[in-house]
Formats: structure tokens, C-alpha cells, sequence
């Protein structure tokens, strides 16, 4: 039925000339089992999860976010052609879509960004991009009809270029992206410690005794130092987990660390006159390194374990020109064995 549903919109699109409505179907477009058999020391700490929406909509998936009563996956991605990001929830245990809504700004117009994060707190989703938090009411996502415009109601400028975020543990983190001269970062942002340089920041913000997350004008409460390439981090059970990639041919890698908050932090920066405690994830400060196939995006963590999207099976990165290597179509549960958690 989704097959058939999905041929009826692009042709619908086809003979009108208008751009495809936002109506999302959660369809296998490749072979993940093939990819990722591909890749032993991931295939062994990890299994499939639900297909990723939107695909063969030409929705490029980036975020993932829990929302555990609904027990929904919420993914966040933009489009190439124009048309605005959106948000696609999905059932973890039937994979069917429960909700699609493409998104506005606060002032009403379309929201094209990238939509590089989301994550749920208390009652509201964020979404990261551009130097800021977006806040979505969590009721008016829930409340949408299928395809409807959701506004944000708030714009909450962050000390990094919110690449990613992550909500647990009673903090909501916000990430910055950085490879080569084309993803900079503010040079302040350059730290260097035990001979390794460490070039971005991950902003942790508490949540409030009601569960939200901050307000305009807050200041982080505390950062981690984080390498290059990171697309997404999340946390469980006293680790932090990392997510590194780039390019459709380049193997990812997901690194996990004992949180470092555990011990006293490294050093120190000044935000509007407040000394801000730091820790740096540094490389011999791993606990596990996980390589995986290409293009692995954002994580979040679920029923006891991490969950990795990929973008790799977008349209944009299945042109047979020039595909993307060893692309997934699922989301993938990752859990190391027992012995290696703390």
C-alpha cells in the first residue's frame, strides 16, 4: 500500500508540475543488511530498526529524537528542492508513520534550513541549526494533521553553529560541526590539551525543574571539547557517544567515552563573564571505536540503547553517477556488550 501510495504522489506531481505535498511513507529503497554486513565490528553490536521515512520523498534525514510515552521516533530533514525541513515521527514498533509536519518560523514563512538536530524536552521538540535552538511545542506537533505547517515559537541564539543536539539525563546539548576550511568554528572555540587540539564545542544546558530547556539569553552550563566531524552525540549509561563522518564514500565512526564529567574538568572559558567548566574528549580518552558505514547522522538513546540514523539512502546520495557506498535505509540499534559498560 505505502509502495503504491508513493507512485500516486510522484505522479500526481509529474502531470500538475507542482512540487510533491508533504505525504511520507516509510519504503526500503536498498539493501542495509548487504552494507553493513560489510562492516564486521558494527554488524556485531548492532540490528535493524525501523525504515526511515521519506526516502523515496526526497527527504534527507539528519536528526532523531525519543519520544518515550508515544514510544515514536522522530526524525528532522530538509529537502534540496525548495521546499521546507520537516519533522517525520515513526512507530518503533509497527514502523508505521504517525506524523509529518513540514515546518515554519516563527513569523510564518518556511523553514529551508538544514535541520541538522532535534530532540525532545519536557513539552517541547528543538530543532539545531544556524548558531541556534528552535522550539516547537510538543502538543502542536502532536496535534498536527498529516501534512500540516508547524511554527516554531521561539528562536534561541547558542554560543556554536548547532550542528546536532541531544536531550538525557536532564541536560540538552547542542553540537557544532567542524571539517576543513568549508565547516569552521569560531577560533575560540580551539582548544588544546595533552597535544591534541580539539577545534569544536557540545553545549550542555540543564533542564529546568520543569523539564524545558533554555531560555533566550542562557549561557551553557557546561562544554565538552569535542574532535572533527562530529553529526551527533547522545548519552547512556555513563558514556557519551560520539558520531563522526563525512562523505558518501568515507567509513563513519562512533566513538564512546566515559563521561568525563565524572572527574574535574580540564579547564575554563569565559561566556558573558562566567567561567564555564570544559572537558575534552580526547582520543585517549576513548572506550570503544566503532566503524561503520557512511554517513552516519545523528544518534539518541532508546530502550537501553544508542540509535544511529543514516543519510546515505537520500535521494541526493542514490543518483547512479555517483552514489553513496554501502548506503542504509534503516535505523540501526547499537549496543555494546555488557562487559564493556561500566
Amino acid at each position: 500500500m505505502q509502495v503504491w501510495l508513493t507512485i500516486a504522489v510522484l505522479l500526481w506531481a509529474a502531470l500538475t508540475g507542482v512540487p510533491q505535498p508533504d505525504v511520507y511513507t516509510a519504503v526500503s529503497v536498498t539493501d542495509s543488511a548487504a552494507s553493513v554486513a560489510r562492516y564486521p565490528d558494527f554488524a556485531a553490536v548492532s540490528a535493524p530498526g525501523v525504515l526511515i521515512p521519506g526516502l523515496t520523498e526526497g527527504f534527507v534525514p539528519q536528526g532523531i529524537a525519543w519520544l518515550e510515552p508515544q514510544r515514536w521516533f522522530v526524525f528532522a530533514g530538509y529537502h534540496t528542492d525548495g521546499r521546507a525541513s520537516a519533522l517525520i515521527a515513526v512507530d518503533a514498533d509497527s514502523g508505521a508513520v504517525r506524523r509529518q509536519v513540514s515546518l515554519r518560523n516563527t513569523d510564518g514563512t518556511p523553514y529551508t534550513g538544514h535541520a541538522g538536530g532535534v530532540c525532545a524536552a519536557g513539552g517541547a521538540l528543538y530543532l539545531s541549526n544556524q548558531h541556534r535552538l528552535f522550539r516547537l511545542p510538543l502538543d502542536r506537533f502532536l496535534g498536527a494533521a498529516p501534512g500540516a505547517a508547524c511554527a516554531f515559537d521561539a528562536e534561541i541564539p547558542v554560543p556554536n553553529n548547532a550542528s546536532y543536539c541531544s536531550c538525557q539525563d536532564g541536560m540538552l546539548w547542542v553540537g557544532e560541526f567542524r571539517h576543513g576550511s568549508n565547516y569552521t568554528t569560531d577560533p575560540a572555540h580551539h582548544l588544546r590539551l595533552n597535544g591534541e587540539t580539539l577545534g569544536a564545542w557540545l553545549c550542555g544546558y540543564r533542564l529546568t525543574p520543569a523539564g524545558e530547556g533554555p531560555a533566550a539569553g542562557a549561557r551553557p552550563d557546561v562544554i565538552l571539547a569535542t574532535p572533527d566531524r562530529v553529526q551527533g552525540m547522545t548519552a547512556l549509561n555513563g558514556r557519551v557517544w560520539l558520531s563522526l563522518s563525512y562523505g558518501r564514500g568515507n567509513s563513519s565512526t562512533l566513538q564512546v567515552y566515559a563521561d568525563p564529567r565524572l572527574s574535574e574538568p580540564d579547564m575554563t572559558v569565559d561566556i558573558d563573564g562566567t567561567a564555564v567548566p570544559v572537558w575534552c574528549l580526547l582520543n585517549s580518552r576513548q572506550t570503544d571505536r566503532i566503524i561503520a558505514p557512511p554517513m552516519t547522522e545523528c544518534l539518541c538513546a532508546a530502550d537501553g540503547a544508542v540509535w544511529v540514523v543514516f543519510e546515505s539512502a537520500a535521494v541526493p546520495y542514490m543518483d547512479p553517477a555517483n552514489p553513496s557506498r554501502c548506503p542504509v535505509d534503516r535505523l540501526y540499534r547499537v549496543s555494546l556488550p555488557a562487559s564493556d559498560s561500566p
